[in-house]
């Protein structure tokens, strides 16, 4: 990278003003070359101002995305671990595709919580056991095209399109009955 040699740069200023130097209209000539360096600085300000503003709606967008994948990971991580009780996950049969189902036995009943996919949206619903899908009463967690879980003993990964989420149930660990290990 070379640098220019400031002597070089008064040398060409020099010359560019000794070109008005003695012309009649040399004053008006000076203030249209100073009028155009004026707006070629307000140009430049305004072309970077306008590069900091995009840069900026970037960075804001990128991070209201990363806050959308946390918070669906956590929504769906807190509804599971809320769940945690031995033999409380198991699949169902949702609208779109299977359901996780955590299912919690009190002494009034069986209640379930199921989270779902359906047009477009992770939906979570708290029924009494068996009851039938109705997506038009249960909750809409967050836009999703993709939904998937696997159980593996007692580690449930359930899948969106923010990403996985990985719960390991320790309640199924520990072999608790009947409540939370």
């Amino acid at each position: 990278m070379s640098r220019r040699n400031p002597a070089a740069t008064l040398d060409a200023l020099a010359r560019t003003a000794s070109l008005f130097h003695g012309r009649r209209d040399a004053g008006r000539l000076w203030h249209l070359f100073a009028g155009v360096l004026m707006a070629l600085f307000v140009l430049t300000v305004l072309l970077a101002l306008v590069a900091g503003v995009q840069a900026y709606g970037a960075i804001v967008a990128r991070g209201h995305d990363q806050d959308l994948e946390r918070l669906s990971s956590a929504l769906i991580a807190n509804t599971v671990m809320g769940n945690d009780y031995a033999g409380a996950v198991s699949v169902g049969p949702g609208p779109e595709g299977d359901a996780l189902v955590l299912t919690r036995t009190t002494e009034t009943g069986s209640y379930q919580t199921r989270l779902y996919r359906y047009q477009g949206a992770l939906l979570q619903d708290f029924v009494l056991a068996g009851a039938a899908y109705d997506p038009s009463v249960a909750d809409e967690l967050f836009p999703t095209e993709a939904f998937s879980f696997t159980v593996d003993g007692s580690l449930v990964t359930v899948t969106t399109d923010a990403g996985s989420v990985c719960v390991d149930l320790r309640a199924s660990r520990a072999g608790a009955i009947g409540g939370a290990a």
